[in-house]
């Protein structure tokens, strides 16, 4: 594998708590990290550009799942969390890069055991386990229709 050397984007030192820090996803470029609990960002780093994301409103939680991409209907990228709401559920949430706000989708009666979303095909996949069904299964969920398949 060959990287460019002299392609590369530097944070400042202690930009990332060590802990704390997640890749939440990467599409067409640009790449949504969380350096710390109270930070979200959008990055592009070919244009070394940045723009923070509003926290969204959610409970404290021992468990959050996400995913960035690209919805080609809307021409938006959208960040989608999903947060443990109770025992059985997971709350989600969407973001929009052009509105700039949360909005809150829906819930689904699943424990989610992988915390970031592989986009594929314009969808964000992860594991999860069916409470109704006793089994693991994979979500997905489409940014253009908004659906979750499984």
């Amino acid at each position: 594998m060959y990287f460019q050397q002299n392609h590369h984007f530097e944070f400042d030192r202690g930009f990332f708590e060590l802990n704390d820090s997640h890749l939440l996803g990467s599409c067409n470029g640009l790449v949504c990290v969380s350096p710390s609990p109270s930070k979200i960002l959008l990055i592009n780093p070919s244009t070394r550009e940045v723009k923070k994301v509003r926290k969204p409103r959610i409970p404290e939680t021992d468990f959050l799942c996400w995913g960035f991409g690209f919805d080609s209907l809307t021409n938006d990228y959208k960040l989608v969390l999903g947060y443990k709401k109770d025992e059985n559920h997971t709350c989600f949430q969407v973001f929009s890069l052009r509105s700039n706000m949360w909005k809150v989708i829906g819930e689904i009666n699943y424990g989610f055991t992988s915390r970031v979303g592989i986009l594929c095909k314009g969808a964000l996949h992860w594991l999860a386990y069916a409470f109704d069904i006793s089994s693991n299964v994979i979500v997905s969920f489409h940014f253009i229709s908004w659906r979750r398949s499984f």
